[in-house]
């Protein structure tokens, strides 16, 4: 039995399927869900505000290697606290704003005018209980070496 980290079967599976510019996003609970059958949606919503964005990406950001973030741009101005503790979770990681229009594209698996590179690809979202616009991050997965 595991003991420590993330115990979620689901959320672990999705940690496990993660390679070098992958993406994983953990949303709100108004964020559209993925239609698109190679991108994990994991749904670990119970009542409103339980768990929040920050119950997930937190554990989340410290079982994989996080290479940048990625952020609505409306996120600042309508969320900066949110923002702020996502910061100082982790420190000096690069940071990529973009509208949230593009956002959800990019969560959703469809086609951006961003500068995401074309490797980069969507893995899996995890939804949460959070009541909150505009709290939702994507995490661009590293390597260790």
């Amino acid at each position: 039995m595991k003991k420590s980290g993330i115990l979620n079967p689901s959320i672990l599976g999705l940690v496990g399927k993660l390679g070098h510019r992958d993406m994983v996003a953990v949303t709100d609970r108004g964020f559209p869900l993925a239609s698109d059958p190679e991108i994990t949606t994991v749904d670990v919503s119970v009542v409103a505000n339980l768990p929040s964005v920050l119950d997930v990406a937190i554990p989340l950001s410290r079982e994989i290697i996080v290479e940048e973030v990625i952020f609505a741009t409306e996120t600042a101005r309508e969320n900066s606290a949110f923002l702020e503790k996502i910061r100082s979770e982790l420190p000096g990681i690069p940071e990529t704003s973009i509208s949230h229009a593009e956002f959800k594209k990019l969560v959703l698996g469809l086609d951006t005018e961003t500068s995401i590179q074309p490797t980069d690809r969507m893995i899996g979202q995890i939804r949460t209980g959070e009541f909150t616009p505009y709290t939702n991050v994507v995490f661009v997965c590293g390597v260790s070496f």
